[in-house]
């Protein structure tokens, strides 16, 4: 029964392992080719700019050898990798331990000649698998990427990354496997996981700035992370304190698990509690209850990113009219021979483009979770019909896109104008709507996923972003033929406000999308629910 446990586990993982490897790699490749052709002056540059910046600082880290690709390289991507892979396994973790218990499914593996201990081991197991296949593949692209470049990366230097972002994600899975037996629910584990999260960054963020906090980044994973320097000086014992961390959060959590009951936890909950009904009146307002905390995460993530483009765009230009590389990058998404802190910010908004498309994903993955746990039989034994159900979820995605575009393009008009980038306020706020024109596809395409084949839409959805990445990231470098890229959703982007709107081809994007919703949701109005 352990080995069942396993493989049904791991079935379930390899797939979301494999996308975030490619994604990682693909995003680290990326930075190495474009970083190397800066000529060294324009190193020297963007070395002493950010060197000195405390907001880069505060949100990657303590710079380190800048003026080299593979310094330059590792400290970037370490910096704004690191958090996904940490959200990732945290995330992964509640699910498969405290989700399975609250939907009851943990239940029908216990059933069998196995023990509660036993199948969190055949677990973690799997969860190391998947690891364990996000490193091969990581390390693969990271090596791959550095060949033939400027960029002094090594196999070995580039097996030390991925392990660093694996074991990462390893100390987070085992925190969230913690917290799952303490609380009582998948959000109240995910919930005290995420607190632990926000400290352990808030320590690496004051040790990157404040001098006299610097020993703040030895006990923390993210500044043990950042004391490994992997592709310079690969120092791997500071990969010991991770699994050190790892193991004991693992060997607390086995130990819990063996005492106490299915279902229950360290912290009670409640059996009973008042009743609350704000905005359970309708459908629209429950999707909204229902979600609040994942957009209003959103929603703040957004806004701290258009400060960020906004604040740097004026000396991050500099460097990017300097770069032969960077331009070709530019050109081919359209901004080629535009004002340098436009190009910036463009390329700030594709990345938000990028994340947006993932909080698509997620809000629709937890419609779906919605239905496959028997949630959604509250809704449906009630005089609601399917299709208002379904509508009301997918007007919510789409006022969550419209509301974390606009934050983006109002804290970066507000950096903006602090800085004087001479870039107008109507353009950057366009801009940001455009961005989220992709997101829209992605919308249209997992409607018409949950309304024919539901159980396959997190792994497609998923897929579509990482092959759209790796095709634009790398695709448009070693110059892939037109017909391959234009299968990626974020090649019709254009690098906005630094050039113009692509206005037929966001239109005909936005009809198809509506097209595949309605599609969905017709099909939604008839089929069975599917649980998993």
């Amino acid at each position: 029964m352990g080995s069942v446990l396993y493989y049904f586990t791991f079935r379930r993982t390899w797939r979301g392992a494999l996308i975030w490897a490619f994604i990682f790699g693909a995003s680290i490749a990326a930075t190495a080719i474009g970083y190397s052709g800066l000529d060294p002056g324009a190193r020297a540059t963007l070395a002493a700019t950010f060197s000195t910046n405390t907001g880069v600082m505060v949100l990657i880290g303590v710079p380190y050898h800048l003026e080299i690709v593979s310094g330059f390289t590792a400290w970037r991507t370490m910096g704004l990798l690191a958090p996904m892979a940490t959200i990732w396994g945290l995330l992964t973790a509640t699910r498969y331990f405290r989700g399975e218990e609250e939907s009851g499914r943990g239940e029908f593996f216990l059933a069998g000649q196995t023990t509660p201990r036993r199948s969190a081991m055949q677990t973690l197991a799997a969860l190391a698998a998947g690891l364990g296949l996000f490193t091969v593949i990581t390390a693969t692209g990271i090596w791959l990427g550095g060949r033939g470049q400027d960029s002094g990366f090594d196999l070995e230097g580039s097996v030390i990354f991925a392990i660093t972002l694996a074991l990462l994600a390893a100390t987070f899975m085992a925190i969230g496997f913690f917290t799952s037996q303490l609380a009582a629910t998948r959000r109240q584990a995910a919930a005290m996981a995420g607190v632990v999260f926000a400290l352990f960054f808030a320590m690496r963020a004051i040790g990157s700035v404040v001098t006299d906090a610097r020993w703040l980044l030895d006990i923390t994973p993210f500044g043990w992370a950042q004391h490994v320097h992997p592709l310079t000086d690969n120092n791997w014992p500071w990969l010991l304190p991770l699994v050190g961390l790892t193991s004991l959060l693992v060997a607390a959590g086995l130990w819990v698990v063996g005492r106490r009951d299915m279902g229950a936890s360290l912290i009670a909950d409640h059996d009973t509690a008042p009743a609350h009904t704000t905005l359970l009146h309708n459908v629209w307002t429950a999707a909204l209850r229902l979600n609040r905390g994942a957009l209003l995460g959103w929603t703040l993530a957004f806004a701290f990113a258009g400060l960020i483009f906004g604040n740097f765009a004026k000396p991050a230009g500099t460097i990017l009219n300097s770069s032969d590389a960077l331009q070709h990058i530019t050109g081919e998404l359209g901004a080629a021979g535009t004002q340098a802190a436009a190009a910036f910010m463009g390329i700030g908004f594709f990345m938000c483009g990028v994340l947006v498309m993932v909080m698509v994903v997620g809000l629709l993955n937890a419609l779906r979770e919605d239905e496959s746990s028997g949630y959604l039989d509250n809704f449906l034994v009630q005089p609601v019909r399917r299709w208002t159900l379904f509508v009301g979820r997918g007007g919510l995605v789409v006022f969550g896109l419209i509301l974390t575009a606009l934050m983006a393009g109002l804290t970066c008009v507000i950096a903006s104008r602090m800085q004087q980038t001479g870039v107008d306020w109507w353009q950057i706020v366009r801009a940001a709507l455009f961005a989220a024109a992709p997101a829209f596809f992605l919308l249209g395409l997992g409607m018409l996923l949950l309304g024919f084949r539901p159980r396959l839409m997190t792994g497609v959805l998923y897929g579509y972003i990482g092959w759209s990445f790796l095709m634009e990231m790398i695709g448009t470098l070693l110059n892939f033929n037109h017909l391959l890229l234009n299968t990626s959703i974020l090649h019709h982007m254009a690098l906005l406000p630094a050039a113009e709107p692509r206005w037929a081809t966001t239109g005909l994007m936005l009809g198809v999308a509506v097209v595949m919703a309605a599609a969905g949701i017709a099909r939604l109005n008839y089929r069975d629910i599917e649980t998993d």
